[in-house]
């Protein structure tokens, strides 16, 4: 098999290969990176292609995948910068990154640092949840900007939504205390709202329809306070289940495990780790609307959730509750299982 080093770039790919049947080795290419595929398909033979994660990676990832007897790999980019600058120490180049990850190939180290590449229902499933809530988030923020634009000229909106029939009505009596142009920036503003609320509309149908047809949804939204979208951005940000070994693996994937600094006797707790953002927001969120739940007084959690709350203040508490509600979900997948409150916890996990 001969293992190829690609280090990808926007306009040109260099890359690099060793056999490990004859030991040849190449020599370096430079090829443009829109004709990469088509170069690798004219070499024969079985190839690993081993290339840093980036942000067209896992597009790149998903066509080197149909060539034929090809096997791909994509490395955690920080791991593998800190393995090559180990070998070539205030070096870099692209001939050395490319001879670099082709080592790791050759020595049977890639797969070590290798990263799960979702596939392309995965990637659908986090266009849509992203995508939603991008526009969302941007809607909020031009409503913000209404209530500042209306409070600089001396005037407030008391309803919580400008979008509904209250918030239009009362914005509409605000608007005629402005000056001419003062109601066209208003206008214009509502216009860019509305719009945005269409296209949160059309894409929450979507979503609509792929939660009710898919069983994992189904499981996770048994559990108080995760509705449908809640339930998608789950699903669509954990992908397979299977590749997580434990509950502690999903917990450090979506970030919600401290980082640790330890020497000898010394041993220091930091913040979270960075881990999946957007995993790690649906899982506060959800732990937030769990316990506003009227069942989550009789889960087994609502003490430990009390307790830290008023040793250490609402967002630890959010956030230990979030740990415990990752390991429920982890369960539930596993075990295809609905959530039960009274059911006891096992030794040493986490029960559904």
């Amino acid at each position: 098999m001969r293992h190829f080093g690609l280090d990808v770039h926007k306009r040109q790919t260099t890359f690099y290969w060793m056999d490990d049947e004859t030991g040849e080795v190449s020599r370096c290419h430079t090829v443009p990176s829109a004709e990469l595929v088509a170069h690798l398909a004219s070499i024969p033979g079985p190839k690993q292609l081993v290339l840093e994660c980036r942000t067209s990676s896992r597009f790149l990832a998903a066509r080197l995948s149909s060539l034929p007897e090809a096997q791909v790999l994509v490395l955690d980019a920080y791991k593998a910068k800190r393995t090559l600058q180990a070998w070539h120490p205030g070096r870099k180049t692209d001939k050395l990154d490319a001879k670099g990850l082709a080592r790791l190939s050759y020595e049977g180290a890639a797969r070590g640092l290798a990263v799960w590449v979702p596939d392309a229902e995965t990637r659908d499933w986090r266009a849509l949840t992203r995508t939603r809530q991008v526009l969302v988030e941007q809607a909020a923020a031009l409503q913000n900007q209404v209530r500042s634009f209306l409070q600089a000229e001396g005037l407030q909106c008391t309803s919580s939504s400008l979008l509904s029939g209250k918030g239009a009505r009362e914005l509409a009596e605000r608007a005629a205390q402005l000056s001419p142009l003062g109601q066209q920036c208003l206008a214009s503003l509502r216009a860019q709202i509305a719009d945005l609320k269409t296209q949160v509309a059309g894409l929450h149908r979507q979503l609509r329809q792929r939660v009710e047809a898919d069983p994992r949804c189904a499981l996770l939204r048994t559990i108080p306070g995760c509705g449908l979208v809640l339930a998608a951005m789950i699903v669509a940000e954990i992908g397979e289940r299977s590749r997580f070994e434990s509950a502690q693996q999903l917990r450090s994937y979506a970030g919600l495990t401290p980082s640790i600094s330890q020497s000898g006797e010394r041993s220091y707790t930091g913040p979270l780790t960075r881990g999946n953002p957007h995993l790690k927001y649906a899982l506060v969120l959800l732990a937030q609307h769990f316990s506003w739940d009227h069942r989550f007084r009789e889960s087994r959690y609502c003490g430990s959730y009390y307790r830290c709350l008023h040793q250490y203040g609402p967002q630890p508490a959010k956030v230990a509750l979030a740990r415990h509600l990752c390991d429920v979900i982890y369960a539930l997948l596993r075990d295809q299982t609905v959530y039960r409150a009274s059911r006891p916890a096992p030794p040493g996990g986490a029960a559904g």
